[in-house]
């Protein structure tokens, strides 16, 4: 049988949703062994050999209407819309033939989505529409539940985010990772991934922002970096997605333009399991990439964000760590705050199991609806 998955960037090496398309993958082997999840992925090749999931072509408006592109929804068992945030209020032409595709008699769930504000009429219109022809719907977030079901006025479950299902590396190979970068047997690390914001939020999948704050984001990182290299530990630079409109590395290399002190920096993406591994031996993770906290979290390790974007604010307050998300100058004291924080550990790892469980019992219940178990 096979189930149709859309809605993350697939293709692009975003960690974060190869996360979420490896741990859907996983999820599914489990609950439903039967089932092949095929993905819409702009670069199939790609998607494959990163997350070992069979994909074909995401199309341009040009090839939205083939009879081929068309006959791969109509063939399918099921089309489950998933994360990273599908729901946004742009994008709206693309996203009304997908949808459109996938409800001709084919059953439509909408698994564990993020949303961002939708307030448009057209895009609430759209929004309803789809959410009106689903089966199931789920959501990663409290905001996220909260804003469907406004716009819906239907139920949507709180389960969480797929990338949770992710499987880290095994250890040998954070071993050799650590001994590549020149890491000291036993040395702690503090790992932080910036992310590149511009004012054109759109362009970037992001919450606006300013140029001032971005500025401030930068400066404060930079700041924390040297605070935290000349406190002893090894401060790593992990980019998460390099794509032209979206370059970690780009951003990466303008803070380090205004540090004092020399980090480590790993200069591309690594697979996600191997990102979820290495981070869950640091000693902390700051991110501003959504799927750098939730990778570390998920392992007990204590984690601090930036509030720039409503998802870090949504996961922080769900892993029950709601004080950990804080504005760019308190980045550096909340920082060495949590690395002294006793227990912390255990709360992220008593929320983020809490969290899977809720995402097996979504993903039992759709299975057990479509009949593929």
């Amino acid at each position: 049988m096979r189930v149709i998955a859309l809605g993350g960037w697939y293709g692009s090496g975003n960690v974060g949703d190869d996360a979420i398309l490896i741990g859907l993958r996983d999820l599914f082997a489990e609950v439903a062994p039967n089932v092949e999840i095929v993905a819409l992925s702009t670069d199939p090749a790609q998607t494959r050999d990163a997350c070992g999931v069979e994909s074909i072509l995401l199309q341009n408006p040009l090839g939205y209407l083939s009879y081929g592109y068309g006959a791969t929804f109509r063939g399918a068992d099921a089309v489950v819309v998933t994360g990273g945030t599908p729901f946004y209020d742009w994008g709206h032409v693309s996203r009304l033939i997908h949808m459109g595709l996938a409800r001709g008699g084919v059953p439509l769930a909408c698994f564990g989505v993020g949303a961002k504000r939708i307030d448009s009429p057209h895009g609430r219109l759209l929004t309803r529409l789809i959410l009106s022809s689903a089966f199931r719907v789920s959501a990663r977030d409290a905001f996220s539940r909260t804003r469907l079901g406004e716009i819906s006025g239907r139920q949507v479950a709180l389960t969480g985010d797929s990338a949770l299902w992710v499987e880290p590396a095994p250890k040998g190979e954070i071993d050799a990772l650590c001994k590549a970068l020149g890491f000291e047997s036993g040395e702690e690390y503090v790992v932080i991934c910036p992310r590149a914001l511009s004012p054109l939020n759109r362009a970037h999948y992001h919450d606006p922002v300013s140029a001032a704050l971005i500025a401030s984001i930068r400066e404060n990182t930079a700041a924390l970096a040297d605070e935290l290299t000349t406190a002893g530990y090894k401060t790593v630079f992990l980019p998460m997605h390099c794509a032209k409109a979206d370059d970690d590395a780009s951003e990466i290399r303008t803070i380090e333009v205004q540090m004092k002190t020399t980090a480590t920096t790993i200069s591309k993406p690594l697979h996600p399991r191997i990102t979820a591994a290495f981070l869950g031996s640091a000693s902390l993770v700051v991110g501003l990439r959504l799927h750098s906290l939730i990778l570390a979290a998920a392992q007990g390790v204590p984690i601090v964000g930036v509030g720039y974007d409503e998802k870090i604010r949504g996961f922080m307050e769900y892993a029950g760590v709601p004080d950990c998300v804080v504005e760019p100058t308190d980045l550096r004291g909340k920082a060495f705050d949590v690395l002294g924080e006793v227990g912390l550990g255990g709360v992220l790892s008593d929320s983020c199991a809490l969290m899977r469980a809720r995402v097996r019992e979504e993903a039992e219940a759709l299975v057990e609806s479509l009949g593929l178990g």
